[in-house]
């Protein structure tokens, strides 16, 4: 079995991402956007989508965490964070 972490891109572009972004993370007690490490993050989560911006993809775990799911090899549109606290 392979270990190597899988890259996808959960969101169609940057406009997308922070859309979804203020309506789950920005609204979630568990996000802190201070984090410059993954370990000293709120949420793993949302440290990826955030480093998402910069590469333009994050790791598949964290996408299919946040709720994202693959559908003919295309994610479908997310509309909330499986992982959100109010």
């Amino acid at each position: 079995m392979n270990n190597e972490t899988v890259f996808v891109k959960p969101f169609s572009n940057g406009t997308e991402a922070m859309n979804w972004k203020e309506h789950n993370c920005d609204q979630c007690k568990l996000y802190d956007n201070i984090s410059t490490d993954e370990d000293m993050a709120g949420c793993k989560s949302a440290f990826h989508v955030d480093l998402g911006f910069i590469t333009g993809e994050i790791p598949l775990m964290y996408a299919e965490q946040i709720g994202s799911k693959l559908h003919d090899g295309k994610f479908v549109k997310l509309t909330n964070c499986k992982l959100k606290q109010q």
